[in-house]
């Protein structure tokens, strides 16, 4: 029932409660505004983080203001990025080459550190700036205050050969080897029968026609200008050195030392006496094949002007300054007349008079029949080229067994040319085995041609060229002109292991790739444009959890069945720099490893500070080592990657840790620790990576099926041997954590100070409303138990239809309570 006497109550209320009751309920509006403005500030905060955490992760353009931090980090506030080199040094090598029983030492010799540089190239936004597709150009330049005190151009490590466990995947055996290198062989002495012997011949039949040359210019310069011979001959002397303008029927097709085209940079006031000197030098140049005196031989000629090598070049250029007594420039004056007058007049002449019409078919005539030098072999005209055996099928075989230029070209050079490794082998299998229709049909030979032609290559080729090749191929120590380094056991710089040399034992066998590094150092932009391959990654701009994560991997987006993988890989996972933000710590990360081609599981393990800010530690998953059959991996804790690089190559963690220790026991010097685990440790909010350190090594795996039967028998076999093994690592420097602590750690303190300021003010507020309006009542009803008695007419009813009754005095009382 309502009480509508509230006004008049109201009314009588004393002032302790009226202000009870005010003060009670402004403190009420005032804690709910307080709470009101705690939350909504906290939120209002916390998406400013988040905005800001977007403003800086997001790249969709290249007008965002953090774009050029983000295509490179070659800017002085940028954080480095390392990795440290350490290069498995075998101490004992040449004991485990002539000893089975040897058990391999092995010592860990680094860090070689190298900060890597990274500039995005390439760069095409797509999907309205959703994606972002780029190729990265890494290069590398050496940190020696962080590396070990050793020249990494100088120090010798020796280590296997991963170049020569691809051969051996390719040919099947060491004895195949030798069968696999006789068509490159081969190949090589055409290159030098159609390039240094053609240039040769060419050269003596210059000074073969030297003095006729002259002697026609003379009469010429007789019948022009009246002259007797001898002032013609002061004449011819004259001119050939000084004249820049000669009379072109005269002098052609002779010519003189200077051209209209040649860059006369010195005086042409050349006397007639030191004219004659030079011609005579000229001349006696470019003497025939054989020449006793090797100062003034052809060969060394050929080396002054051809040659690539600056020392050989060098030392031949001043012997022939010393033995003519003539100058640089001089000799610089001759070479240029000489190389006009070849190429225009003697060369031609030379391929008309052995009805050829280029250098290559020139050198297939010489081989195939010894014509261009009468029947005698190069091997005999030039001893200098240091060869053992006769190169010329035709010589060799007393001209039993001779081929016409179109013949030996096809032959050899034709769709199933036997310069090629595999078409050489196929021949001698099929001659082994008496397959004449089958050789006839390929290569148009009857038996006895093949077996003449199989015998010059086995018994001529192979050991009087094929063999000592791979001898000095096999050499441990790669020099720097790269002679040897190419057996399995091979010396070489940490550089050259490192960022690569061009493989002694590739470059016998013709690959048209030779050069072999663990890393490329892409010294120019030009190099990495030029091999540029894109990937594609969603930027983070539709939803900020995909930000860094794969859509493409070098133009995939599936590893196909068998290519490399038993089984299809799809492409995804983050790139492993940036995550998404706002992290659990339970969350795991997929990341996408080229190394391994494969996406791998990062595996929270535990919480870790750097410099007071807090960061999640994750791991390498130890599925990623397990036996796995669509890796094809067998062997726990080794990570097999054979397939996509057709050698026997394995990675696992740093000196095998969490390898079983029955591989480690095989050899001596691995000892891994805790320390050699990769780790990578995220700040949570920005999904920022602030530490990382990514551990692998690579392996090399000699099983009991390498067949090593012939330099490299003793070596153990099922064993695996490691090579080298990394840490790339970087890590946020106190500057830059300070900043970010400041711009987000701060706005977060703040946040939450005015959230729980806000909600505590409110509390306390409510609190005190509560305890007044507790007052006000408490109050009230004291008062009310107060009572005064007025004297009012019997029975007279009260508003509430309430009456008092009569008192023992029988006196009519009522009460009215005073509050």
């Amino acid at each position: 029932m309502v009480d509508w006497r509230w006004r008049e109550r109201w009314a009588n209320c004393t002032p302790p409660v009226k202000w009870s009751v005010f003060v009670g309920l402004a403190l009420a509006i005032l804690g709910v505004v307080l709470i009101s403005s705690g939350v909504g500030t906290y939120y209002y905060l916390d998406s400013r983080i988040k905005d800001e955490v977007r403003s800086y992760l997001v790249i969709d353009g290249k007008n965002n203001d953090g774009y050029k931090d983000w295509e490179h980090n070659d800017y002085p506030d940028a954080v480095p990025f390392y990795t440290d080199y350490y290069l498995w040094n075998l101490t004992n090598a040449a004991e485990c080459q002539a000893n089975h029983s040897i058990k391999p030492n092995l010592e860990a010799v680094g860090p070689f550190s190298y900060r890597r540089y990274m500039k995005k190239i390439a760069v095409e936004f797509l999907d309205q700036g959703n994606q972002v597709s780029y190729s990265e150009w890494l290069y590398y330049i050496y940190q020696p205050d962080r590396s070990v005190p050793l020249d990494p151009y100088t120090t010798n490590i020796t280590s296997f050969n991963l170049a020569y466990m691809n051969v051996m995947n390719t040919v099947g055996s060491e004895s195949g080897l030798v069968y696999a290198i006789l068509g490159p062989t081969l190949g090589k002495i055409m290159t030098l029968l159609t390039t240094v012997f053609v240039d040769i011949v060419v050269q003596q039949s210059t000074a073969l026609n030297l003095p006729a040359l002259q002697n026609q210019v003379i009469q010429r310069i007789m019948q022009a200008r009246s002259l007797n011979t001898t002032e013609a001959t002061a004449a011819f002397y004259d001119e050939w050195c000084n004249s820049t303008t000669p009379d072109p029927a005269i002098w052609s097709p002779l010519g003189v030392l200077f051209s209209n085209t040649y860059n006369k940079t010195f005086s042409s006031n050349i006397t007639v006496a030191a004219a004659e000197l030079l011609w005579n030098a000229s001349v006696q140049m470019l003497p025939t094949l054989v020449n006793a005196n090797p100062s003034s031989g052809v060969l060394v000629w050929y080396a002054a002007v051809y040659s690539a090598n600056p020392v050989e070049s060098g030392a031949a250029r001043a012997a022939l300054v010393a033995s003519f007594g003539i100058t640089e420039q001089q000799l610089d004056l001759i070479v240029a007349w000489q190389f006009r007058l070849q190429s225009s007049v003697v060369r031609p002449q030379v391929f008309t008079q052995f009805n050829v019409t280029s250098a290559k078919e020139l050198g297939y005539l010489q081989w195939g029949t010894g014509a261009v030098t009468g029947g005698v072999s190069v091997r005999d005209l030039a001893p200098s080229f240091g060869l053992t055996g006769i190169p010329e099928i035709g010589i060799w075989s007393n001209k039993s067994l001779t081929f016409d230029v179109a013949t030996a070209q096809n032959l050899l050079s034709g769709p199933r040319g036997l310069l090629d490794t595999t078409n050489m082998v196929t021949f001698l299998t099929l001659v082994r085995m008496g397959d004449n229709n089958t050789i006839r049909a390929m290569w148009g030979l009857s038996m006895p041609e093949a077996s003449a032609l199989a015998l010059y290559v086995t018994a001529n080729i192979g050991p009087n060229f094929a063999l000592p090749a791979l001898t000095t191929a096999f050499n441990p120590l790669a020099t720097a002109n790269n002679l040897g380094g190419g057996g399995l056991v091979s010396t070489r710089s940490p550089h050259q292991w490192i960022f690569g040399m061009n493989d002694t034992l590739l470059e016998l066998l013709n690959l048209p790739d030779t050069y072999v590094s663990f890393v490329t150092n892409q010294t120019t932009e030009q190099i990495a444009y030029d091999k540029r391959n894109n990937s594609v990654f969603y930027t983070g701009k539709d939803d900020l959890n995909d930000i860094g994560r794969y859509i493409k991997w070098k133009g995939l987006t599936v590893l196909p069945v068998n290519n490399p993988w038993a089984e299809k890989e799809e492409v995804e996972g983050y790139y492993g720099d940036t995550f998404a933000p706002f992290m659990d710590d339970g969350d795991k990360l997929d990341v996408w490893i080229p190394e391994l081609m494969r996406n791998t599981r990062l595996e929270y393990t535990d919480e870790v500070t750097k410099y007071d800010i807090t960061l999640y530690r994750y791991r390498l998953s130890p599925e990623d080592f397990e036996e796995n059959k669509k890796f094809y991996q067998g062997i726990y804790g080794f990570a097999n990657l054979t397939s996509p690089n057709r050698m026997p190559v394995f990675i696992s963690k740093a000196r095998m840790l969490d390898t079983p220790e029955v591989w480690r026991a095989k050899l001596t010097g691995v000892n891994p620790d805790d320390d050699d685990d990769t780790y990578l440790d995220v700040e949570p909010i920005t999904g920022y990576v602030m530490d990382v350190a990514k551990k692998l090594q690579v392996n090399v795996f000699i099983d009991n099926s390498t067949t090593l039967d012939m330099w490299n028998a003793n070596i153990q076999k099922n064993i695996i041997y490691p090579i080298i093994w990394t840490d790339q690592n970087s890590q946020i420097n106190y500057e830059l954590a300070s900043d970010f602590k400041d711009s987000v750690y701060r706005v977060m303190t703040i946040r939450t100070w005015v959230l729980w300021g806000g909600v505590a003010s409110g509390v306390a507020s409510l609190v005190l409303c509560l305890a007044l309006i507790v007052f006000a009542v408490l109050w009230y009803r004291r008062m009310a138990n107060r009572t005064v008695y007025l004297g009012i007419p019997e029975g007279l009813a009260q508003p509430d239809n309430t009456y008092f009754p009569p008192d023992t005095d029988s006196t009519r009382r009522s009460s009215r309570t005073y509050n």
